[in-house]
């Protein structure tokens, strides 16, 4: 008996071991684990589409990691495809810690595109798709196949991403936002009874041929051709040729050009010469002539600039220029609504950086609160903050790092860009700024920091607001009651509606993100550590009631820009 009793003790305990064993390299599996997903740009320019699939293309991500070492090597690579919409799939893949260079192209192929199996050295294995427009086999020079193919056409739009990856023995999750390599331009008939005798044009051209995801810049290699295009009767666009082009970061003109026109009058033939056309990326450039009557070409003015303020209520693009009105095509441009107006109360020019001779415009609320990319626990193991439930701890109960209750708060001013400031350059926050231990202001530090993070013109850094300043933007917004000493504000209608107009489009948010939602801020109390007081919300915005204790509050971060000129 006592041996039986031993012999199953034994296997118990072997049991025990596998198990513990099996937990553990489940754990560390899961530790090694990265998962970036994107985010897609909208329109190109003022008068181009949304981004849409046709039925005869998918859109295809391929992801690149690459030790970043004097002499890289490739140690991931992956492509996926999407069909019909424009959500782009989640690349998730186990990495161990080290630094690398991630790359990130996506493109439209043919919807029946052959897949091979390709291998590189002895550790990467993906699955290939046919390319269509551009031969993607390395993310470091991504070339033309054929440039003909890029012109009169929106279906060899493309998009890219790079970024410095830091893998530690914490798994890593992150959004990021991809950007176009290209310029969009159209070339135009000022005539339009020349135009509608047109026959058949004739294009040459040169362009740069192969873009490098790395560098973002195009290459030196330069591709010539000439393109061929054969005009209806009843065509009267005035729309010669449309292309897309590589564009350097910075800006480009278009090279020089021989235009051939055949009509039933014969055939005409003129020059556009370089240095004329600037070309921007992302960007769409419009230039017309009486080309066929042998006249030259010029690029269509751009809008002028509005001469006024801003008003409550204006539409703040990437541009840093702002509108009364948001039209479709300058929708994806639009980064925020203008809540106040002017420099106000506890805030002054002196405090923004390369700002002399300038003055404060207004501020603007950003149209989403912020999401988190990582995932924090709470004592009980479940998500704090993940894509299905944003929403986050001011600091993370299981690090054992107690913030105590503040004292008096400061509600009178708008003065969230220093005391941001003050918040990230704490002694307290520096020593956790990478291990969670406060998820909100990470979470807010990684966005900043992050590459696909764009600063607007004519406007500051993102920065999180005051107390005053969020109180200003629920009462703007959706007006409220005397709540906690707090006097009563009025809804401004105007703010409202571009609320409500944003929302209906889909580019926005309501500020509060359901009922009994907290909106964190960076006013200062006296405590060691400076901490944000969190004000209440419910479903649509209104004010609840500000909490200076925020033991198990979790909330949103909806970061706010002041406009500079």
């Amino acid at each position: 008996m006592k041996k039986l009793y031993f012999i199953m003790t034994l296997i118990f305990m072997s049991l025990m071991a596998s198990c513990s064993q099996e937990e553990i390299a489940n754990r560390e599996t899961e530790n090694k684990r990265v998962s970036i997903s994107a985010e897609f740009p909208g329109n190109i320019a003022s008068t181009r589409a949304s981004i849409s699939i046709p039925a005869t293309h998918k859109l295809r991500c391929i992801i690149e990691v690459w030790e970043a070492e004097k002499n890289p090597e490739l140690k991931y690579r992956n492509e996926m495809t999407v069909e019909g919409g424009v959500v782009a799939p989640t690349f998730d893949f186990a990495l161990k810690p080290g630094e690398y260079n991630c790359l990130i192209w996506a493109d439209l192929i043919k919807k029946d595109a052959v897949t091979s199996e390709v291998t590189i050295g002895d550790e990467v294995t993906y699955t290939h798709f046919e390319d269509t427009y551009y031969d993607t086999s390395d993310l470091n020079s991504v070339k033309v196949k054929d440039a003909k193919a890029l012109f009169d056409t929106d279906l060899c739009d493309g998009f890219f991403m790079s970024m410095q990856l830091k893998k530690s023995d914490t798994p890593v999750q992150k959004v990021v936002k991809l950007v176009r390599p290209f310029a969009k331009l159209i070339v135009k008939e000022n005539e339009t009874e020349k135009f509608v005798t047109l026959q058949k044009i004739s294009v040459s051209y040169e362009m740069p041929e192969a873009f490098n995801v790395a560098t973002g810049e195009p290459t030196a290699e330069k591709v010539s051709g000439l393109y061929e295009k054969t005009f209806t009767s009843g065509d009267v666009s005035r729309i010669l040729f449309t292309s897309y082009r590589f564009v350097p970061s910075t800006e480009t003109t278009v090279s020089s050009s021989m235009l051939s026109f055949k009509t039933a009058a014969g055939t005409i033939r003129c020059e556009i010469p370089g240095d004329v056309i600037t070309l921007k990326r992302n960007q769409q450039m419009t230039a017309g002539g009486n080309l066929i009557s042998g006249g030259g070409i010029e690029p269509e003015p751009e809008p002028e600039p509005s001469g006024e303020d801003p008003q409550i209520g204006d539409y703040f693009f990437i541009d840093g220029t702002w509108s009364s009105e948001l039209t479709d095509d300058k929708k994806d441009d639009c980064v925020g609504l203008v809540y106040a107006v002017g420099g106000q109360q506890g805030d002054n020019i002196d405090n923004y950086p390369n700002s002399t001779g300038k003055t404060i415009k207004g501020y603007v609320v950003s149209l989403k609160a912020l999401t988190p990319t990582f995932e924090v626990t709470n004592d009980h193991g479940y998500p704090t903050a993940s894509k299905m439930y944003p929403r986050l701890f001011l600091y993370n109960k299981q690090s054992q790092v107690a913030l105590s209750v503040p004292s008096t708060v400061d509600r009178s001013n708008h003065n969230g860009y220093l005391k941001t400031q003050e918040l990230l350059a704490s002694e307290q926050f520096e020593k956790h700024q990478n291990d969670k231990y406060y998820p909100a202001l990470q979470c807010f530090n990684s966005w900043i920091q992050d590459n696909s993070t764009a600063k607007p013109t004519n406007a500051s850094q993102w920065y999180i607001p005051s107390a005053r300043q969020v109180l200003d933007i629920v009462g703007g917004c959706y007006g409220f009651t005397t709540v906690d000493g707090i006097k009563a504000m009025e809804k401004n209608t105007k703010l409202a509606a571009a609320l409500e107009t944003v929302i209906t489009k889909k580019i926005g948010t309501s500020i509060g993100g359901g009922k009994g939602h907290y909106v964190f801020n960076s006013s200062l109390n006296q405590n060691e550590l400076p901490e944000p007081v969190a004000i209440l919300v419910d479903g649509t915005g209104s004010l609840l009631a500000v909490k200076n204790n925020r033991t198990n509050i979790a909330g949103y971060i909806r970061p706010v820009l002041t406009i500079i000129k």
